[in-house]
């Protein structure tokens, strides 16, 4: 009785230590696909910086001249040649 008993116990903690994997490489493996969307998020967010990045050192190469000039008093300082005709949208994108 005493021989079944441990032989018992022995499966009872053989089947426990088995469900305890189980549910460890389920855990692993949720945290794995968590970390590989997180990956895909970041490198989307790299994409962008490095095409933003890209631009402005396109920017930077141009020559300082008349047409830059004019170009940043229109873009960031919504300058305007008299004889033009300026068109504000005032919708909002979101809607």
């Amino acid at each position: 009785m005493v021989r079944m008993d441990s032989h018992l116990l022995v499966r009872i903690a053989l089947a426990l230590g088995i469900v305890l994997c189980i549910v460890k490489i389920i855990e692993m493996q949720l945290t794995i696909n968590r970390l590989n969307d997180t990956r895909q998020e970041l490198e989307g967010q790299i994409y962008e910086i490095e095409e933003d990045l890209a631009e402005m050192r396109y920017k930077l190469s141009l020559p300082y001249d008349d047409d830059y000039a004019a170009r940043v008093a229109r873009m960031q300082l919504g300058y305007h040649y008299p004889d033009e005709y300026l068109f504000v949208n005032d919708l909002n994108e979101e809607e």
